[in-house]
């Protein structure tokens, strides 16, 4: 996979990216600033910012049992403390579990929101709408009964809203692509999350496979497996 910022939901390779997107920069200096304008300063000299008596301090969950997921958030709260904001890296065995097998006290929980900061990854397919609505439009919030939308971190406006509605409601492609477009523009500039990497893979794959194409969004690569033939 190319080496490139990672900060659209369309990964390099998926023929609805939009490659005019630009990622925001990375800049500590402007962080800061912004910080110190917003009134967050470190008052009392431990090396987090407070405001009001209250210490810039986040909980970062990603779920228990995989190494590179926790090395990753150790990465991100380096990143934090370099802008005076102290990040707690919290492993959870519970972090998926739906919200009947979870209850408001349930810590790093995705669907409660008790969370400040979470970590996981995207399963992408080549189904627009199942990719983008559930994740991202308003009506997904898991709040409601029956508890079962996929739109955990609460992101909500009404642009992206009218492009997932399109994405429902129409099948051509040129409305499917405009409709994607807007929503990968809306996801950059409003920040619905942050992407922090595409991952790259190899594949190894017998000769006598033909037909045989990695599948360049992130789910299963049988996703052509009924054009698969064996060369005797």
């Amino acid at each position: 996979m190319p080496d490139v910022a990672a900060c659209s939901p369309a990964p390099p390779g998926t023929y609805w990216r939009d490659e005019s997107i630009t990622c925001q920069p990375f800049d500590v200096a402007a962080a800061n600033t912004l910080l110190d304008e917003a009134g967050w300063k470190d008052t009392n000299g431990d090396g987090t910012r407070d405001k009001d008596g209250e210490e810039a301090v986040l909980d970062a969950c990603t779920l228990a049992g995989r190494p590179v997921r926790q090395l990753t958030l150790e990465k991100v709260a380096g990143y934090y403390q370099a802008i005076g904001v102290k990040v707690n890296v919290k492993l959870s065995d519970i972090m998926f579990d739906s919200w009947q097998d979870t209850t408001d006290e349930s810590d790093c929980s995705i669907y409660r929101g008790t969370y400040d900061l979470s970590l996981f990854a995207w399963v992408l397919t080549f189904d627009l709408f199942g990719n983008y609505y559930y994740s991202y439009h308003t009506s997904q919030w898991p709040d409601e009964d029956p508890h079962d939308g996929g739109n955990t971190s609460r992101f909500s406006n009404p642009e992206m809203d009218a492009a997932l509605d399109v994405l429902k409601d129409k099948i051509t492609t040129a409305d499917q692509i405009a409709a994607v477009k807007t929503v990968q523009e809306i996801f950059v500039n409003q920040f619905a999350e942050i992407p922090l990497y595409y991952r790259n893979e190899a594949r190894g794959v017998s000769t006598r496979l033909q037909n045989f194409f990695k599948n360049p969004g992130t789910a299963s690569d049988m996703w052509n497996i009924e054009d698969w033939w064996v060369q005797e």
